[in-house]
């Protein structure tokens, strides 16, 4: 269904914690071309502050390429400064999206 058509999901919302040597950013919400550049400025500011990166999509409910194009961005980042980067519980719908993009691949994914 095009996202223009279908009814807008839950509100977007980043929650950011530190355990140990690790940032989690839970995602919720829409991660679409409207809201991609909040994850992506977020993740860049946490960028080098801990050796781990997790974004957890559990509770996302539609990702497009933008979306996508933001992890698979950070997960090189990532690997370049030599720190982890991993997507954990993806929801149902994030889980289609990556597996028929072939993200999986580049970016370490977590059930």
């Amino acid at each position: 269904m095009d996202h223009a058509l279908r009814p807008a999901g839950a509100a977007f919302a980043l929650d950011v914690s530190v355990e140990d040597d690790s940032w989690t950013v839970a995602v919720s919400g829409d991660l679409d071309c409207t809201t991609a550049e909040r994850l992506r400025a977020c993740l860049q500011a946490l960028h080098q502050q801990h050796s781990t990166t997790v974004v957890d999509l559990e509770h996302v409910d539609f990702i497009d390429s933008a979306g996508l194009g933001v992890l698979v961005a950070a997960q090189r980042a990532a690997g370049r400064s030599g720190q982890d980067f991993v997507v954990r519980s993806p929801s149902r719908a994030v889980r289609k999206v990556v597996d028929l993009a072939s993200v999986e691949e580049i970016t370490k994914v977590a059930t």
